[in-house]
């Protein structure tokens, strides 16, 4: 409510004091309607409401404030947006859904073993994914996966200057009470390049799913020309689609297995736990090391229009205000190719720069579907962004394309991994 009244995004109300009254001054008794919130850490939200009038005056002016800010950043969190687009034998979706609450966040942390704290900004239910619609393999990338990856990474936690001295004043209080230092990688850096999973085949049923389809159709028409109805196509069209689903489930079933949701662009809902299980029996492809290059003058041409373009944020922390972290995920389709950008940005003022950058890149006018993945890991400390004469300041590293610039072009010699595989997709799924 404060957040909309103020006109800026929840996330970035960070400390503030708000004291509303009617007649009266402001209340003294806070105990009569106080709310406390934790966010970021160390810092709180102290809200004091005196009467109900206050509230109503605040929610007022949230009202006028959001009628004058549709279409705007605000609007577009507050709801789930999804766009979807098929081009030359693949399909796109992606999906922005708002923060995450807190007991959803109390979820990850049980799924992700216990850890002591998550970014206080996950988009949990945002996620991009990238369907091969012949084969049924899909890339997808999402917040959680991406923190799994985190907690497997296991990195050696970073101490800033703050945090030693602070440790070094008060070390024979810690010997003495034996206190356990509880250590972790709090910049939330990972190592996710993607998942891998298999949907259905969009190409249809197999032959025994077609032979049950075919047996309800009939039945279907006796029926009608029985009870003279005259809406038989919708009927039948409803039949074939619940007759389909129903030989997937029992061929699924009897397989040991759970039938898995398709991969539909057109829908608004999709399961995406079910995309994330296997639905095929066989392995899925696996990336293999290549000499490959993405065709960077491909992208950069202005003879090919963008068809598509999202960009799906997964999370972000402000780190205690020692910094910021950023995971997005960006994608882009062309005429005669496609492009995501999975990046990790961080930035511990004084201390570290990190960016890790992960590309996805397929041509769309050869016969074969290869998917080229690039692997490029920068980070330098202050003192070697200097030695590089690299800007040291906050200002130079403002946000996750500064400091690509920085490294591409001041301080190459950050670069500390570069890989480059491929992904060759299976012609047809088998049924």
């Amino acid at each position: 409510l404060v957040s909309a009244a103020l006109g800026c995004h929840p996330a970035r109300v960070r400390k503030v004091i708000v004291y509303c009254s009617t007649a009266s001054p402001v209340v003294s008794d806070l105990s009569h309607s106080t709310i406390c919130a934790h966010i970021s850490g160390s810092l709180s939200v102290l809200l004091v409401f005196h009467t109900t009038c206050a509230v109503t005056g605040l929610r007022q002016l949230a009202q006028q404030n959001s009628k004058t800010m549709q279409g705007g950043s605000l609007a577009k969190a507050s709801r789930v947006h999804e766009d979807t687009i098929s081009a030359k034998g693949w399909s796109f979706r992606a999906r922005t859904a708002p923060i995450v609450s807190s007991s959803l966040l109390e979820q990850y942390s049980e799924q992700l073993g216990g850890v002591l704290t998550l970014p206080e900004i996950t988009f949990g239910n945002s996620i991009l994914q990238i369907r091969h619609d012949a084969s049924g393999v899909v890339i997808s990338f999402s917040a959680l996966e991406a923190l799994k990856q985190w907690k497997k990474d296991d990195l050696a936690p970073l101490k800033v200057n703050v945090a030693k001295e602070w440790q070094a004043a008060r070390m024979h209080e810690i010997q003495k009470q034996q206190a356990a230092v509880l250590e972790y990688d709090w910049t939330f850096t990972t190592s996710y390049l993607g998942s891998l999973s298999w949907s259905p085949p969009l190409f249809g049923p197999t032959q025994q799913q077609q032979q049950q389809l075919d047996g309800l159709l009939a039945a279907q028409q006796q029926h009608m020309s029985a009870s003279q109805h005259t809406t038989t196509t919708a009927v039948q069209a409803a039949v074939a689609t619940a007759a389909v689903a129903a030989a997937a489930a029992a061929a699924a079933a009897a397989d040991g297995q759970a039938a898995a949701t398709p991969f539909a662009p057109a829908a608004a809902a999709v399961d995406d736990q079910a995309l994330s299980s296997t639905s095929s029996s066989r392995p899925l492809p696996q990336w293999q090391p290549s000499s490959r290059q993405i065709d960077r003058g491909m992208l950069m041409s202005k003879d090919e229009p963008i068809l598509f373009y999202a960009e799906v944020p997964l999370y972000e922390s402000e780190l205690d205000d020692n910094g910021v972290c950023q995971l997005t995920v960006k994608v882009r389709v062309m005429p005669r190719c496609w492009l995501v950008l999975l990046r990790f940005w961080l930035r511990v003022d004084g201390a570290l720069v990190r960016l890790r950058e992960v590309r996805h890149f397929c041509r769309l006018d050869t016969p074969a579907a290869i998917v080229i993945r690039e692997t490029k890991f920068c980070e330098g400390t202050t003192k070697e962004l200097a030695a590089a004469g690299a800007p040291t300041a906050v200002g130079g590293y403002e946000d996750a394309d500064a400091t690509a610039a920085v490294f591409g072009a001041i301080a190459p010699q950050c670069l500390k991994k570069f890989e480059l595989h491929e992904l060759h997709m299976p012609q047809q799924q088998e049924q």
